[in-house]
């Protein structure tokens, strides 16, 4: 019993140790760091705290990469820098059948297993992680504007969507006791996103509180990439990341669940890359679209192989970066599956929603591949060749060169290359990349980036903590400047646990009818509702009719004003999903000035959720 205690001591005083160390070796230069920047200052940031030896790059941008090896820098920087800047807690929050020491013992413990983890995250497994990476111009771009924000305030800004495992559901469970006191609601700091901001930032401005990178976690529980699509085609963000400069996609294991192959790959994964280069048209680089393939715990491992093989297979043909953290820790899990045991490199059982472990290793791996493309794109770097993409008219000429040597070879404009479908041969993709370039062109000639961009939606909400809509009381707001009559629905529900908030119909006949001022060009109306297996789904129907009443002025527009579309509730996959139904409207669409009237009624069942609705030109 004593050397068990001895052995437990020493198990709690190592972490202490080891922090001594660092903090020495910090003050005898054994790491490479610099001072806290502050975010108002004026002097370049010359050195990161990723830097470990002499400059190797003629790239103003990767002054922060000194050597040739991540395994060196991963060394250098994973006591350091990742460990210190992993969140843990202050002290444990909510125990409520623990006294004060007992906590203390916990918190300790904590820090043990934190760091038992980082050991086994070594760059070897971390590398399976890289199944795709983008053109270097992309991560130089990126590179240069975390390096110039110390002059230009401008961060760098990183949006990312997913599904309830990226906005943290679960995230606060842990193999040592403690208790984060949220039980499965989603918790901003232990989640996978957030974690990436604190460690980029300590990598690069050595503060955590310096907000020169920047994540915008737009994350909402029980919606694949299709919703992703509706947020970013229809600008359903934040007024300050309307430009982002990396979108990272992470709705794996709801792709898996909810989506056919076949739908996945020719439809949302092609419309939600395209929707999201789409949010910087005249950037011929940004933003880095990158696919996260987060799914380790589910239960049908085909079916969770064929999502992995259908994300590489887009983010090859795009030229986007892909990670698959599967690969980091699939074997090791299968190894050592047992449904019923909690798995400390996961923090919880074998499961969806992992626990914390799952989100402290999910950003260690983000971390690892950022830094290692950048380091790659940094290293290939030469000042001397030509950076500038082609443009179409060179394309042309390019096309009638007998070799390689002539002018004008620039680079391939790969932003503007176009989509995989069932029917794509090398003629449709060779005219429909040039058709791209041709529109990107016409469209950049008249754009004027001083002027404040066109609205995209005469309406649009969509339930999302970042887009403003978190209560019930924000759904009624959404709704009052053209809500006409309401029988029967109600904005209810939590953003965080169930019922989920949304615009519920909760009797048979319950009916809505909204009266929408037409304010710029409008083709289309979507509704995000919810579809399940659940008893209260089945036999739901939700009947829409719509009329467009014309202004005056709308003569060009077709007269066929009316058309009627029906919504279901209900779906055999068993699980929840928020599911984007999109119409055409009638007659051609709407134009500023006309009048869109809006009639919902629930003509089957008598249970319906709606969590978004937008009308928009595209």
């Amino acid at each position: 019993m004593a050397q068990e205690l001895s052995v437990f001591r020493w198990r709690i005083i190592l972490p202490y140790l080891a922090l001594v160390f660092v903090v020495l070796a910090r003050e005898l230069k054994l790491f490479t760091t610099t001072p806290s920047l502050d975010p108002n200052t004026t002097v370049k940031n010359e050195h990161a705290a990723v830097a470990v030896g002499g400059s190797v790059s003629s790239h103003p941008a990767c002054s922060h990469f000194k050597t040739s090896s991540m395994s060196e820098m991963w060394q250098n920087i994973h006591g350091s820098i990742i460990l210190n800047s992993t969140y843990i807690p202050d002290q444990p929050k909510g125990n409520t059948n623990t006294s004060r020491e007992e906590d203390a013992i916990i918190y300790d413990k904590l820090m043990v297993w934190t760091q038992h983890l980082l050991e086994y995250y070594s760059p070897e497994r971390m590398r399976r992680s890289i199944a795709s990476r983008p053109p270097n111009p992309t991560i130089l771009k990126v590179l240069t504007i975390i390096a110039d924000y110390p002059t230009t305030n401008v961060p760098l800004k990183i949006l990312v969507t997913g599904g309830s495992v990226t906005a943290g559901h679960w995230c606060v469970e842990n193999p040592v006791g403690w208790d984060g006191g949220d039980g499965g609601a989603p918790f901003k700091e232990c989640a996978w996103p957030s974690r990436l901001e604190r460690h980029l930032r300590q990598l690069f401005f050595n503060d955590v509180n310096v907000p020169g990178v920047t994540v915008y976690n737009m994350a909402v529980g029980a919606t694949s990439v299709d919703v992703a699509t509706m947020i970013l085609e229809y600008e359903l963000l934040p007024d300050d990341v309307l430009s982002p400069d990396v979108v990272l996609l992470a709705h794996s294991p709801n792709d898996a669940n909810m989506l056919s192959p076949d739908v996945l790959f020719y439809e949302h994964l092609n419309n939600a890359v395209q929707a999201a280069k789409r949010l910087r048209a005249c950037d011929d680089d940004l933003p880095l679209v990158g696919l996260i393939d987060d799914t380790v715990g589910m239960s049908e491992i085909s079916k969770m192989m064929e999502t992995t093989a259908r994300y590489y297979s887009i983010a090859s043909w795009y030229q986007l970066m892909m990670l698959d953290y599967g690969n980091v820790v699939r074997h090791t899990l299968l190894r050592r599956y047992d449904e019923n045991r909690t798995e400390p490199l996961m923090g919880s059982t074998f499961k969806v929603h992992m626990g914390m472990g799952f989100h402290i290793g999910m950003a260690w791996t983000v971390v690892f591949d950022f830094l290692s493309i950048m380091m790659e794109a940094c290293f290939d770097y030469n000042e001397d060749e030509i950076i500038e993409p082609m443009s179409l008219k060179e394309w042309k000429e390019e096309a009638q060169l007998d070799n390689l040597q002539e002018e004008p070879l620039k680079r391939s404009p790969s932003k503007h290359f176009g989509g995989l479908y069932h029917e794509s041969n090398p003629q449709s993709v060779n005219e429909e990349w040039q058709s791209n370039l041709n529109a990107k062109e016409e469209h950049c000639k008249s754009f004027d980036s001083s002027e404040p961009p066109q609205p995209v939606c005469t309406y649009a909400w969509m339930v999302n903590k970042l887009a403003g809509v978190m209560r019930p009381k924000d759904i009624d707001n959404a709704f009052s400047s053209v809500m006409k009559s309401s029988v029967g629905w109600e904005a209810t529900g939590h953003f965080y646990k169930f019922p989920r908030l949304g615009y519920y119909a909760q009797e048979a006949n319950a009916s809505f009818v909204l009266e929408i001022p037409v304010t710029s060009p409008t083709l289309y109306f979507t509704v995000l509702s919810t579809e399940s297996y659940g008893p209260n789904f089945i036999d739901s129907n939700l009947h829409i009719d719509v009329e467009i009443k014309r202004d005056a002025e709308s003569t060009e527009l077709d007269c066929n004003t009316t058309a009627s579309y029906d919504v279901e509730g209900y779906h055999e996959i068993e699980t929840s999903s928020h599911e984007p139904h999109k119409f055409r409207l009638p007659g051609g669409g709407a134009n500023a000035g006309d009048i869109i009237f809006f009639n919902a009624v629930l003509t089957s069942g008598s249970y319906f959720k709606i969590a978004g609705l937008a009308f928009c030109k595209q």
